[in-house]
């Protein structure tokens, strides 16, 4: 009887772990991938191709890519701070380096880091070079508040359109920097 009693613990130990074994390799086989048939000589040589195409025209839509960004930074960077073109030399210089040294960065970052080291190097100026900035822009803003008849001595009292009209063309450009229509 304990002979009986051990044949049918053992019967069910098995069991058991036939069981635990067989869900194993169900869950193990459910994660597996599923094998790709194999390649035909054709698609291979086609694989081969595409890698030794990639190898000569990936530097360049890589170098196509990283133009077109440049140019959609440039664009969106003057376009959101009109006040920096003030550093313009200065951020296309510096960005232009750490272009060609493979640090790539948006000219925000290289603004930024151009007006921090102005501030640093000389704070009171810094600041009262703002302050005259914003007065100015805040001067302008008044100026071109008002089109009522109320405003036609405005713009002669505008020092920057004192003989607008006798100017040659590049100092139109210049009295006009920064000032968006």
């Amino acid at each position: 009887m304990a002979e009986e009693n051990e044949a049918d613990q053992l019967a069910r130990v098995q069991e058991y772990i036939r069981g635990e074994v067989n869900q194993y390799l169900q869950q193990t086989a459910a994660n597996m991938p599923v094998a790709q048939p194999p390649m035909t000589p054709q698609q291979a040589a086609y694989n081969q191709v595409g890698q030794y195409i990639n190898h000569f025209t990936q530097p360049g839509i890589q170098q196509a890519q990283h133009i077109a960004a440049d140019a959609k930074d440039y664009s969106d960077f003057y376009a959101r701070h009109p006040q920096a073109r003030e550093y313009q030399d200065e951020i296309e210089k510096t960005f232009q380096v750490l272009a060609q040294n493979n640090r790539p960065t948006v000219r925000e970052d290289v603004y930024r880091y151009v007006r921090g080291r102005e501030l640093e190097a000389d704070p009171q100026a810094f600041l009262t070079k703002e302050r005259e900035r914003q007065d100015k822009a805040l001067e302008r803003a008044n100026y071109a508040g008002d089109m009522g008849a109320g405003s036609v001595g405005k713009e002669k009292a505008d020092q920057l359109f004192t003989n607008f009209d006798q100017l040659s063309l590049e100092d139109m450009e210049k009295r006009l920097d920064g000032i968006t229509f």
